[in-house]
């Protein structure tokens, strides 16, 4: 390996080989290598330029790892392909390395006729592959007597001929002339197999690198360093508005300065990135402890880090991401699966074929994904898709949160004016769930402390809730189950299309027809009423029918009367009779409060039987037409 003692600024240098460079490279320096790897012990100047080139065979011959053989001896077809390779993970996959050879002929060993290797080599004689760099070439006569007499080598074959023949080949560009033409790498022969040590062969700083070739930076990188090279890059810090590219390795570095630009066929590891920086692996992966804000990652394997910063940009075209925090406005796209802490305001994630698990994920977060999606927190106006899997959110999930996925949702806390749906499987909200929400399941619902005016659908089970508020409607296809009301019961709509509708037992229920559940302010007056009008009864002997009037709870608004069908318009969730409001609203298109109808309802799609007021109309005519049978009070 030369050692120089440095490079001054603006110096241009180029070496074939190894290089090591014991100081500093000054600013707007040029050094190119090739063939070998280049150290640097020093730090490299603002404006230098780096270059590091290797061929494809010097960059093959370090990558086998065992060797194969194509093809049987006496093989005769034509064109065939062979030599020695190795074989390399790539991406998961065995992939073949080494040279590329092609022939007409391919016989103990030895490829004949129309011979090119790695179109570096040409030939019309007889070549023979020893080890991935090295080959000997000879007349294809030679190979062929030497064959028919069982002898397998061209240097026996030639021993017992007086004459031996000759063989002319094209190699890096230049003709070679000899019986036996030796290829060593980069060194050609005529007499023997070439040593890196052959002078006559070639110049010491031409002789193959010992080892994998790789660019190595001790020290520093100042700004607007330019670094291309075919090796591995291992440097230290990089500084601001610097281009690294590895071609065919990776990159390992400590801190990447501001608007530096790292490319590699192969894996990228640093330590800090800073911001509006751009990694790229084409063919691997990258790692990090922490990016700044406004960085782009892309990458074919997965990508592993720490703190992503702000408005950063995550993409692994086949595998996923593993992260710590991530800022606010971060975007991800990947393949795999997705697993992270906290999620800033306004994030944007997507994954092809797995799902997410996060910690705290705040306001305006978008999640889509095919898999399986577990939060510990979500924020507000938040939208959260599964396309395959559930939902789990452990806490709470604020407002304006819309979740659909297609199995099963299950939420601690759920906010106002929020969207909760799937294809199949049940909802859960342990907790609180808001006002004004709309919880449509497949299978059944589970729900603790329903708010104003949420909506609540069952398509193919049962709904389940321990506290309604007011104007709450249920749709059910089997039994719906409510164990007590915040306000007034009369105002929820309790529909089950198969099943029953189980309200919550009271004192306050004075018939065995009266259904369970519905004690509401219309309910009250009217047993006050009742118990009045009993207690004048025993002390007054005039008909209870001629005196008494009808409670203005049990009396349509519209005309102030006693109702003979009442029902609740999901309008307003006021209850009119049936036939009085149904001509208001086909006459009106708008309810006697001012709700107006759209244009795609119909009157009957609006109208639902409030079961709870007709059975206390229907006790009230009985108690008017016999006073004097059994009291209320004493039914259960």
């Amino acid at each position: 390996m030369k050692t120089l003692a440095s490079v001054a600024a603006g110096e241009k240098l180029s070496h074939r080989g190894d290089l090591r460079i014991a100081g500093n490279v000054g600013s707007s320096a040029s050094i190119e290598v090739a063939e070998g790897m280049l150290i640097i012990e020093g730090n490299v100047g603002e404006g230098a330029r780096i270059t590091v080139t290797l061929s494809e065979t010097l960059r093959h011959s370090f990558s086998t790892t065992g060797v194969m053989h194509s093809g049987a001896a006496g093989s005769t077809e034509p064109r065939v392909r062979g030599g020695i390779q190795g074989m390399r993970s790539v991406g998961g996959k065995l992939v073949f390395i080494g040279p590329k050879i092609r022939s007409s002929l391919k016989l103990d060993g030895w490829h004949i006729g129309d011979v090119t290797v790695d179109n570096r080599i040409s030939t019309d004689g007889a070549l023979k592959c020893i080890s991935p760099e090295k080959f000997l070439i000879t007349a294809a006569s030679s190979v062929l007597k030497s064959s028919s007499r069982g002898v397998a080598t061209a240097s026996s074959a030639s021993s017992s001929s007086p004459e031996p023949a000759m063989v002319t080949a094209k190699i890096d560009g230049k003709i070679y002339t000899g019986a036996n033409i030796w290829i060593n790498g980069s060194m050609v022969s005529t007499k023997g197999m070439p040593t890196p040590g052959d002078i006559s062969s070639a110049r010491p700083s031409e002789a193959k690198p010992q080892s994998l070739p790789k660019l190595q930076i001790h020290g520093g990188i100042e700004n607007q360093v330019s670094i291309f090279s075919d090796a591995a890059i291992e440097v230290n810090a990089i500084g601001e508005g610097c281009s690294i590219v590895s071609i065919c390795q990776g990159i390992t570095a400590t801190t990447v300065g501001k608007a530096t630009r790292l490319s590699a066929d192969g894996a990228i590891t640093v330590t800090v990135v800073e911001k509006n920086c751009t990694l790229t692996s084409h063919k691997e992966g990258v790692q990090f402890d922490r990016l700044a804000n406004l960085v782009i990652v892309h990458a074919r394997n997965a990508i592993e880090c720490g703190d992503v910063g702000d408005n950063c940009v995550l993409t692994s075209h086949e595998y996923g991401l593993t992260a710590g925090n991530l800022g606010s406005g971060v975007e991800v796209y990947v393949k795999g699966a997705i697993k992270v802490r906290d999620v800033g305001a306004g994030s944007h994630f997507e994954s092809e074929e797995y799902g997410l698990s996060a910690g705290n994920v705040a306001d305006n977060v978008v999640i889509l994904v095919r898999g399986e999606i577990n939060i510990a927190r979500a924020g507000s106006r938040c939208n959260i898709l599964s396309t395959e899997y559930g939902i789990s959110i452990d806490g709470d999930a604020g407002e304006h949160n819309h979740l659909v996925c297609r199995d099963a949702i299950l939420v601690g806390n759920l906010g106002d004016n929020s969207l909760l749906r799937n294809e199949h499987g049940k909802i859960e909200v342990r907790g609180r769930t808001g006002k004004r929400c709309i919880i449509e399941a497949h299978d059944a619902v589970r729900l603790n402390d329903v708010d104003d005016e949420t909506k609540i659908v069952s398509a193919h089970d049962a709904v389940t809730a321990s506290k309604l508020g007011h104007r709450v409607t249920i749709r059910a296809i089997s039994d719906i189950e409510v164990s007590s009301f915040s306000q007034s019961p009369d105002t929820c709509v309790l529909i089950s299309e198969c099943g029953k509708v189980r309200r919550p037992a009271s004192e306050d229920i004075l018939a065995p027809d009266v259904p369970k559940g519905c004690v509401s302010s219309a309910r009250q007056s009217s047993l006050s009423f009742f118990g009045s009008s009993a207690a004048a009864s025993s002390s007054s002997t005039a008909s209870p029918s001629l005196s008494m009037e009808p409670p203005e709870s049990l009396c349509c608004p519209i005309t102030h009367e006693l109702m003979n069908d009442p029902v609740i318009c999901s309008l307003d969730f006021r209850t009119y009779d049936r036939e009085l409001v149904t001509r208001w609203l086909k006459k009106h298109r708008r309810t006697p409060f001012n709700v107006d109808m759209k244009p795609e309802q119909q009157v009957d799609d609006i109208l639902f039987p409030n079961l709870a007021i007709k059975a206390i109309i229907d006790a009230y005519k009985a108690f008017l037409a016999n006073p004097d049978a059994a009291s209320f009070y004493s039914c259960s």
